[in-house]
């Protein structure tokens, strides 16, 4: 229990009952607004920019507002962010509630967004005025940012909720091991109510919360973010923006990958549309339950590694790591940025478009070096944390001043190397070769330009030698996170396609399923291998288990529910191609035999 403050351990009556309050009353309301809304006709009707599928009531941010007023009113202490948050929470509130009525304009929603945002910072700021003032704009634009990334997010049964439970959990977690009763109780208040509106919210939904309920969550978890101890108020800069950045990573992951999406496809950032990550997500085949709880996971990863970073003060280690793991959410981003989210003829008339066309020609080279830059940092900082464990701070100014060298060094190695001229969704292990030999040739000049630039800095070949290492695992790896996504997908979660048996697990077997697996347009999920040796029974090539010999392939068919035997054999004799022809005929099944690498 050290992790809790001692004003933690001293009142938790008051944290549970302000949480079970909060649930209890939420559920109960919302509830109520189901019943009024489905009786009055107060629905969500099916609509080709939205994703539901049947009417839905509507107005669940009514039951939101009033658990977290009620659940305020009596538990929530008195803080300089009390009365800031109220307000702007009431505007914002109000605001969303006149849109879902009356449909305001984008414009018309960012001036009330900024109205709100600048009376919060004024009053909050005024009363406790933060040691650093130029980061006052900052708070602005985050406030902003974190109410329309909640209200983006809110496409889907039970995302932005469960997200923003989330999300509230970890601020309140964080408060009570710094003893900040204010934004303790108040993150709790959240998450409860978010938690009760939940129970109805959760896929198959029964209400939505609209713009009233995700424009009010929103700016209460901007507001309680700037209003915890660290938030704009310490002098330590990273301390002050570590946690709520990677506790609403999710959201803002989500509004980011969406506007760059449009942006590139000359799209509006702030229309409805149905190409966010849950969306893109259910296109590739989950459920949408999957979907949403693939996003609740990153939402906990996030959440758990920015408290280990404030709570242990291990910035350095927690920087390293939330750049290694945003990679890997690029590398998710740019994965699902090749969904066809839009229809034919709108792709075909916006690359017609001059962003379209510029971007879109550049795009996966430019994302290919932003995230080689951003490997190369996060890994020279893990290399002298790795190296100097001890008493990593010690040597944090030589970190700092040989990091640009290695930027330049390594960067300019991989670019004059040829990496990007690679189609990384092909990688195989000469391209992994290559990549480490341009790895090495990098460290090769880093080592030289330290010596002849800066000869009052020992490096450490150690250093070096983990640098090399973790190098090579992020930015080899983010390549091949990219083709395991396609893979990873393609076997499991592809729909509406033949499940296929392919008999031969040899070089032809591993060809064709390569195929099948790296295509998106491919009309067919490899289930499974047959093959008559013995050594390969119960082994698998990409996944794809070898199931049994000839002599079982017809209880295989039966099954598995094969609708289709590929017969893929490199030295097979005819007769065996005609007696496995002769057995999927006897049992009405599609057989063809491939004599070529393609399907």
């Amino acid at each position: 229990m050290n992790f809790l403050s001692p004003w933690a351990k001293t009142h938790p009556s008051t944290l549970i009952n302000a949480f079970g309050c909060a649930f209890i009353i939420s559920v109960l309301l919302t509830w109520g607004v189901i019943h009024v809304a489905t009786k009055r006709g107060w629905v969500a009707k099916p609509r080709a920019q939205r994703w539901h599928t049947r009417p839905t009531a509507l107005f669940g941010g009514l039951a939101l507002f009033g658990s977290c007023a009620i659940a305020s009113f009596f538990f929530l202490p008195g803080s300089p962010a009390y009365w800031p948050l109220v307000v702007g929470g009431v505007l914002m509130f109000g605001a969303g509630l006149w849109d879902d009525l009356r449909e305001m304009t984008p414009r018309h929603k960012i001036y009330i967004q900024l109205a709100a945002a600048l009376w919060f910072i004024t009053l909050y700021y005024n009363a406790s005025p933060p040691q650093q003032t130029w980061l006052i704009p900052i708070a602005l634009v985050w406030l902003i940012g974190i109410i329309n990334a909640v209200n983006l997010l809110d496409n889907m049964d039970g995302l932005s909720t469960g997200v923003s439970a989330i999300g509230a959990l970890f601020m309140a977690a964080y408060a009570l091991h710094i003893g900040d009763a204010f934004v303790a109780v108040g993150g709790l208040i959240i998450a409860g109510a978010c938690l009760g509106f939940l129970v109805w919210n959760f896929n198959p939904a029964k209400i939505f919360m609209g713009d009233c309920g995700a424009l009010f969550l929103g700016f209460c978890l901007g507001g309680l973010s700037l209003a915890s101890q660290t938030s704009l108020q310490s002098s330590n800069f990273v301390f002050a923006l570590l946690l709520p950045v990677l506790v609403l990573a999710t959201p803002l992951f989500d509004t980011l990958f969406v506007a760059m999406v449009r942006f590139i496809n000359d799209r509006p950032v702030l229309l409805g549309g149905r190409d966010h990550t849950s969306h893109r997500l259910v296109m590739l085949g989950l459920s949408e339950r999957r979907a949403v709880l693939w996003l609740y996971g990153v939402a906990l990863w996030f959440g758990l590694l920015g408290i280990y970073g404030v709570t242990h003060e291990s910035f350095a280690l927690v920087i390293a790591l939330t750049l290694l793991s945003w990679i890997g959410m690029l590398v998710l981003g740019l994965f699902l940025s090749e969904v066809k989210a839009y229809d034919h003829l709108e792709e075909d008339s916006e690359r017609k478009r001059r962003g379209s066309r510029i971007l879109a020609r550049h795009r996966r080279r430019i994302l290919d070096a932003f995230l080689d830059i951003t490997s190369i940092g996060a890994s020279w900082t893990l290399a002298f944390l790795l190296r100097y464990e001890d008493a990593p701070f010690d040597h944090l100014s030589e970190m700092a001043t040989t990091l640009p060298f290695v930027m330049v060094c390594v960067f300019g190695a991989f670019f004059l190397t040829g990496i990007y001229h690679s189609l990384w969704r092909y990688v195989t292990l000469s391209d992994l070769f290559v990549l480490g030999r341009t790895a090495l040739i990098g460290c090769v000049a880093t080592w030289l330009a330290c010596r002849f630039f800066l000869p009052h800095i020992q490096l450490s070949t150690s250093v070096l030698v983990i640098f090399f290492l973790l190098l090579i695992a992020s930015s080899g790896g983010f390549r091949l996170g990219f083709k395991a996504l396609r893979y990873h997908f393609s076997l499991h979660y592809k729909r509406d396609v033949k499940r296929v048996l392919v008999f031969g697990a040899g070089d032809m077997g591993e060809l064709v399923v390569r195929e099948m697996l790296l295509s998106a347009e491919a009309a067919f999920q490899p289930v499974g291998f047959i093959d008559d040796d013995p050594q390969k029974q119960r082994l698998s090539i990409h996944g794809v288990k070898v199931l049994g010999t000839r002599n079982q392939l017809l209880e295989m068919i039966a099954r598995h529910r094969i609708d289709e035997v590929l017969i893929a054999l490199t030295h097979g004799s005819p007769e065996v191609a005609s007696e496995v022809r002769g057995m999927c005929q006897t049992c009405g099944v599609g057989c063809r035999e491939v004599r070529r690498l393609a399907v």
